[in-house]
C-alpha cells in the first residue's frame, strides 16, 4: 500500500483515499521526497505544505535557512525572495529604487 507523509507523519493509504482525504489536508506520496519540485507553486500552494518538506526541498537545492526559520521565511526562499514576508500575497520587496 502507498505510503504518504506530512512532516514526520506518515499513513498508509489508497490512492483514492489519498485523493479524497489527504491530499487537500497536506499528505504528499512519499516517493516524492526523493525529487520535490517545489518552484513554481505559488505562495498558497507552498502555505499548504508542511515545514519539514519545505526543508527538505530547501536542503535539496542547497539553500541554506535558519534551524528555527518559520514558514512565511522558508516560503520566502523558496520563491526566490530575501525580502521580508508580509503574509499576504507573500513577499515584500525591500529593494529601492534610488
Amino acid at each position: 500500500m502507498p505510503q504518504y507523509t506530512k512532516g514526520n507523519h506518515v499513513i498508509n493509504a489508497t490512492v483514492k483515499a489519498y485523493e479524497v482525504l489527504y491530499a487537500a489536508r497536506g499528505y504528499i506520496p512519499c516517493e516524492e521526497l526523493e525529487d520535490l519540485e517545489l518552484y513554481g507553486l505559488s505562495y498558497e500552494e507552498l502555505d499548504a505544505l508542511p515545514n519539514e518538506t519545505l526543508k527538505k526541498f530547501l536542503d535539496q537545492e542547497k539553500i541554506e535557512y535558519k534551524s528555527r526559520a518559520t514558514k512565511k521565511e522558508l516560503i520566502a526562499l523558496v520563491l526566490g525572495d530575501e525580502g521580508i514576508v508580509n503574509g499576504t500575497d507573500g513577499i515584500e520587496d525591500t529593494h529601492s529604487n534610488d
